[in-house]
């Protein structure tokens, strides 16, 4: 199977070395070692999982609209803190709020929440 058909946090074989994938780009040595840009495209040999914590968490096929709209509207107030607490200017603040706001209105008309 191709890397980029592996879920995070699951192990495969890969020149010669057992691998966990740790991100959608790269992929950390079971036996230690540094951290490797994979390609997507490199053919790699899912391993089996030696325990439950090996096995990467179920997605969610559906996540209920109230749970979206909950975290969306936290992570809205996070980036406002981060933006007024960056020690930029007033009008710079403001300006990038009004960017962020704009964003959060594309990302909602994207998902059918407006």
């Amino acid at each position: 199977m191709k890397f980029s058909q592996l879920a995070i946090g699951q192990r495969f074989a890969w020149q010669g070395q057992t691998w966990v994938k740790s991100t959608p780009l790269q992929a950390d040595p079971v036996e230690g070692g540094k951290r490797r840009l994979v390609p997507r495209s490199a053919m790699v040999e899912l391993l089996e999982a030696d325990s439950e914590a090996d096995t990467p968490p179920a997605r969610p096929s559906h996540i209920p609209l109230e749970r979206l709209e909950e975290a969306m509207d936290v992570f809205g107030r996070e980036l406002a803190d981060i933006v007024t607490g960056s020690g930029l200017d007033a009008e710079t603040c403001t300006q990038t709020l009004r960017q962020v706001q704009k964003a959060f209105a594309r990302l909602r008309h994207r998902l059918d929440l407006d």
